[in-house]
């Protein structure tokens, strides 16, 4: 029996259409192979250190097989490392819109982007990005929220700072209630700026319920007092800080030289200067700011000498060394100050004007701080 034609030519048709396939087939699993190929390369690459190479790899490994997100974070990431960051922005945004991501694929694309915005010093959208990054954890890690806390803490939100902490209190490495304190201080200070003292007043009293002994808390809300013409509540609020906080004592003594001349304040703070002065365990910066007060403000630096010796008996140490020299070079006993303090005459005395210093950028200020204007981190200077 022979063929018909149309038989003929449906086979044909069947024949070329599977060499079709069989070629289309080779060569997308090629390019598939070939974008594999240079993933593997770029992370070689990343191995040895060689950045140029490995951007080179994943630039090309990216053309070839788009669907591996991988390729985009680990390039994105490399780029910002090398300083490109508006590109490595770019390309983590983009994954962001990526539909069909696993939710870890999700959250290691919301790390890097949040990286990226603190790269930039784009510390709002970064603390929106840490924020959606905790809200797709069932369980968030310590590590997250303190990053998220961090942000927060960049641009002055203390509310929504207060409420991450407060929620997830177990979380944190730090002191939990002197932070929350601190937020209260904060928030404070910013009602104070607008004109709004009472509810400013009613913030720092809430950080003292926090914590007793906040000394921010303490030394503002007599601030506060001071501005608004009432030296009384300003004195009783540094001297519940001086009671409360001997050791911290010395942040408020410059402020009582403030204090507007009144009979009445004049013998309450007196009172406060000789209390502190018989306490031992006062501190060796509160002593040097009381030795100044001594010397400066009540003209008395044989006082101020024998609070210094009687310090020393208890606690020596080169600031009340350095202190001492100067007082005694202030009275002209030279040969005194000779003998005992020769080695100290190219140091400076360490008193209350010492400049304040953070432990996080080491910027120096002339001002008690809880907050570096710097950096921007919080409760960085030991006070």
């Amino acid at each position: 029996m022979t063929d018909s034609p149309l038989f003929e030519i449906g086979l044909f048709v069947m024949m070329f259409a599977a060499i079709g396939t069989v070629l289309w087939y080779s060569l997308r699993q090629k390019n598939r192979d070939g974008g594999e190929t240079h993933y593997v390369r770029a992370l070689e690459a990343l191995a040895e250190g060689d950045e140029v190479q490995a951007v080179a790899q994943f630039k090309a490994a990216a053309r070839e097989n788009s669907s591996n997100y991988r390729i985009y974070l680990l390039l994105g990431d490399l780029l910002r490392r090398q300083g490109m960051r508006e590109q490595a922005l770019k390309l983590h945004s983009d994954l962001t819109l990526r539909e069909g991501l696993a939710a870890e694929a999700q959250l290691k694309v919301l790390r890097s982007l949040r990286r990226d915005y603190e790269a930039l010093e784009d510390a709002q959208k970064g603390a929106g990005i840490a924020g959606k990054l905790v809200s797709l954890q069932n369980r968030p890690d310590g590590d997250a929220l303190q990053q998220w806390v961090a942000l927060l803490e960049k641009i002055s939100d203390w509310e929504k700072a207060a409420e991450v902490v407060a929620k997830y209190r177990m979380k944190f490495r730090f002191n939990v209630d002197r932070r929350l304190a601190l937020y209260a201080v904060f928030r404070g200070m910013q009602l104070g700026e607008k004109g709004e003292r009472e509810a400013a007043r009613a913030q720092f009293a809430a950080a003292l319920k926090s914590d007793p002994g906040c000394s921010a808390a303490y030394y503002h809300l007599g601030k506060a007092w001071l501005a608004e013409g009432n030296p009384g509540e300003a004195l009783a609020a540094w001297r519940r800080l001086c009671e409360s906080r001997p050791e911290q004592a010395w942040l408020v003594l410059p402020e009582l030289a403030k204090l507007p001349p009144n009979d009445g304040l004049e013998e309450a703070r007196n009172d406060l200067i000789r209390q502190l002065a018989g306490q031992k365990q006062a501190g060796s910066k509160t002593i040097l700011a009381l030795a100044t007060w001594l010397a400066e403000q009540a003209k008395d630096p044989d006082g101020a000498l024998a609070l210094l010796e009687q310090q020393e008996k208890i606690a020596p140490a080169p600031e009340i060394y350095r202190a001492k020299f100067r007082l005694l070079m202030r009275k002209r006993k030279y040969r005194l100050a000779a003998e005992q303090y020769q080695g100290l005459l190219d140091q400076e005395a360490a008193g209350p004007g010492a400049p304040f210093v953070c432990n996080g950028c080491n910027q120096t200020f002339d001002q008690p701080l809880w907050q570096c204007p710097g950096c921007r981190q919080v409760d960085t200077f030991g006070l």
